[in-house]
């Protein structure tokens, strides 16, 4: 079966406008093809691994006969792993592909309806413990815990400034027909607790 994208000089002109964020977010946009944009969708569902693992080998400058090379296989090998789907991978392929550029693999089991909201819980529970980790290893070296402290000071900032951001984005995003309170403060207010209350009019 042949998939056509049919483009109109109105949504050409869209995409000149605003760039996108992923293929199916340019295949949404342009295509007029349910089928096409259904198929194109679960493509990408299927591959978001395989897909990984190719951008990280194009991101460090290393071709398909070099990682080839690398673990001892022919080109062949590599290009029928860049091509087939995730469910189709081994294990043990992974690894030995995350190796050969210098990363190690580390899986992570998650409930299938996790949330959005789920995963930054969990991401934040990690990161609470490697910054536990760092402050006991600041207990053995005083300059260690001089770049410690300063290493914390600039992901504070950091962190706050992400959140500043995306409370801003929810907040012009926000339908008019319901206001959604959202707290809001300043890189100033961080010292002390949010005073403002600020509510979406209608």
């Amino acid at each position: 079966m042949k998939l056509a994208l049919v483009v109109q000089n109105s949504k050409v002109l869209a995409m000149k406008k605003k760039p996108f964020q992923s293929v199916s977010q340019m295949i949404e946009t342009l295509s007029e093809n349910p089928d096409f944009i259904k198929a194109t969708k679960t493509d990408a569902a299927e591959r978001e691994l395989v897909s990984r693992l190719f951008a990280l080998r194009c991101a460090n400058g290393v071709s398909q006969e070099e990682m080839a090379k690398e673990l001892g296989c022919s080109q062949g090998r590599i290009s029928k792993l860049e091509s087939t789907t995730d469910r189709k991978l081994r294990l043990g392929d992974v690894a030995e592909y995350a190796a050969a550029l210098d990363m190690e693999l580390r899986v992570v089991l998650a409930p299938k309806r996790a949330t959005i909201a789920d995963e930054v819980k969990y991401h934040w529970a990690c990161v609470k413990r490697l910054l536990d980790s760092l402050v006991d290893l600041a207990k053995q070296d005083q300059t260690i815990a001089g770049g410690i402290s300063r290493f914390f000071g600039e992901a504070a900032v950091n962190f706050l400034s992400a959140i500043l951001g995306a409370t801003a984005k929810l907040q012009r995003r926000a339908k008019c027909d319901r206001g959604i309170p959202v707290d809001v403060v300043s890189v100033d207010d961080t010292a002390r607790p949010s005073q403002r209350r600020n509510r979406v009019p209608h």
